[in-house]
């Protein structure tokens, strides 16, 4: 059997467009053996995982259905505005933090480590049939990790992987800073095919240009934001890129190429998820109504897409 892989990028709290093409993605009857996410990715596998653990069952026997639709609970019921996740400091503190040294971001996100803590338990993540691997960056030296449900401060990467920096704080993992594996990986497809996924979806919150949108520039939080989608859309579109020219020159039947300079390398059988324009969801103000449009958004351009897919 060739493993299905599930990638799901970053995007903040355009996770909701994720979760929604998730949905089809399920429906249509692929049902993947790895995850790999980054930043809100990470969140959206780690639920899909957890809820894989809560059935304690082997990977033939998971209800897909009962995940799909506790993914849309979660995001309908647990996300339903920004307090939900994050909380401003008052403008003293701040203050405080940037004279005396000690700017930890320009929110707390202690909402969203409560809740992940509430609706996430390690132990049973580890009774999932399912393979996970989420993306933070280490911010001294600059490197991403991989964590998985076997480290015991799992839930501190998948927490990590979520922090914009300069917007949240870092998340301190054995006394080193950790932020956005985004800086450094925004759709992790290396890392899915070096697993050995053969069949691959991945989802992406971003379109495949940026048209302009609408954002205020003066508006720091709407500035920083638009400035990692700029970032983020060329990443992934790189890795996209390279992965669709080494399919050109393997072999067509999945066999491994011999020789030159893709040697080892196999066809992959990527489909890739995306909006067509840019989802303007303001990240400081989004509402129930948003997340229902986003999730809404998600699901019919997975349709659209998977139709006529086969894997």
């Amino acid at each position: 059997m060739k493993k299905n892989a599930l990638v799901l990028s970053g995007g903040s709290i355009k996770g909701a467009f994720e979760a929604g093409a998730v949905q089809a993605i399920i429906e249509k009857g692929f049902h993947p053996h790895y995850l790999f996410g980054i930043s809100v990715g990470s969140l959206n596998t780690t639920f899909i995982n957890h809820q894989a653990g809560l059935q304690n069952v082997d990977y033939t026997q998971l209800d897909w259905e009962k995940i799909k639709n506790n993914l849309m609970g979660f995001w309908t019921n647990e996300i339903r505005e920004p307090g939900a996740l994050v909380k401003k400091h008052n403008v003293i503190k701040l203050l405080f933090q940037i004279v005396f040294g000690k700017f930890d971001g320009l929110t707390t996100t202690q909402p969203l480590r409560d809740m992940v803590h509430r609706v996430i338990k390690l132990d049973v993540l580890r009774k999932s049939p399912l393979q996970q691997h989420v993306g933070a960056t280490n911010i001294v030296n600059g490197q991403i990790v991989y964590a998985d449900p076997s480290l015991d401060d799992f839930l501190d990467y998948v927490i990590a992987s979520t922090a914009i920096p300069m917007a949240m704080p870092a998340m301190m993992i054995k006394d080193i800073p950790y932020f956005d594996g985004g800086l450094r990986d925004v759709a992790p497809l290396k890392k899915a095919i070096l697993s050995g996924a053969q069949n691959i979806i991945c989802v992406l919150c971003q379109p495949e240009k940026l048209s302009g949108g609408s954002f205020n520039h003066r508006s720091f939080t709407q500035l920083l934001m638009r400035m990692t989608d700029v970032m983020i859309d060329e990443i992934e579109q790189n890795d996209i890129d390279l992965t669709f020219k080494i399919n050109k020159f393997v072999p067509a039947d999945g066999s491994r190429a011999t020789g030159g300079p893709y040697d080892g390398k196999r066809k992959i059988n990527l489909l890739v998820i995306r909006p067509d324009c840019e989802i303007t969801v303001d990240i400081t103000k989004f509402t129930p109504t948003d997340i229902r449009y986003m999730i809404d958004l998600g699901y019919e351009k997975a349709k659209e897409r998977l139709a006529g897919y086969t894997f």
